[in-house]
């Protein structure tokens, strides 16, 4: 059951950390040795998440550019 347990929280997404504490063991390290079977292969989610920096960063632009504010 515990190794299902911390499996399940590892595959839901929980950050590592998080599930190395609620497991108790060392480190994250430690976890991810352990669980790293369990890390969802999501490529379709890797992509969404890069589209969604993507688009947050382009919607900061002129914070990120100054010289787009000014007209410089």
């Amino acid at each position: 059951m515990r190794d299902y347990y911390g499996a399940s929280l590892v595959s839901a997404g929980v950050a590592i950390p998080q599930v190395s504490n609620m497991m108790g063991h060392a480190s994250p390290q430690v976890t991810l040795r352990v669980y790293a079977y369990a890390i969802a292969d999501d490529a379709d989610g890797a992509r969404l998440a890069v589209t969604a920096l993507a688009q947050q960063s382009a919607s900061c632009a002129p914070d990120v550019h100054p010289r787009q504010m000014t007209g410089a």
